[in-house]
């Protein structure tokens, strides 16, 4: 692809899955419509399960872990790929995240806390993508 705000990781899991065809000419549409259904729902659907099982003892490793994994993928690419989804965004939500699963830990913060990190998460991804040019 020679679009500069493609992710190649994320286009070459969408290829081989079969989510997105790389020979047809309208793969940003494609690709727009997987993160709009796909994607979303699931990031919601994982905060939801994250709320309701706020109060489970080890819902603050797993989560912590999740962002650490994040925050290990992101800090590489953070000042050098520019794609249709921030990284400098959700590598501060990492970092916010994983902040808050250590004070949940601690008992400093209220457990739901973790799942609003990642509702916000949400919806600031999809105001996000309405500013950088899909293609």
């Amino acid at each position: 692809m020679s679009c500069p705000n493609n992710d190649p990781r994320f286009d070459a899991f969408l290829f081989k899955s079969g989510l997105i065809n790389p020979d047809s000419p309208d793969t940003a549409y494609q690709r727009r419509r997987v993160y709009y259904t796909i994607c979303i729902m699931l990031r919601l659907f994982l905060a939801g399960l994250v709320f309701q099982l706020k109060d489970h003892e080890y819902i603050p490793f797993i989560v912590g872990l999740a962002a650490l994994l994040s925050i290990i993928n992101l800090y590489p690419r953070l000042n050098n790929t520019r794609q249709w989804w921030s990284i400098k965004y959700q590598f501060f939500i990492s970092l916010i995240l994983l902040l808050s699963c250590v004070l949940v830990y601690y008992k400093k913060i209220r457990s739901d806390v973790m799942a609003f990190i990642l509702y916000a998460s949400v919806i600031g991804g999809v105001v996000l993508s309405f500013f950088v040019k899909s293609c």
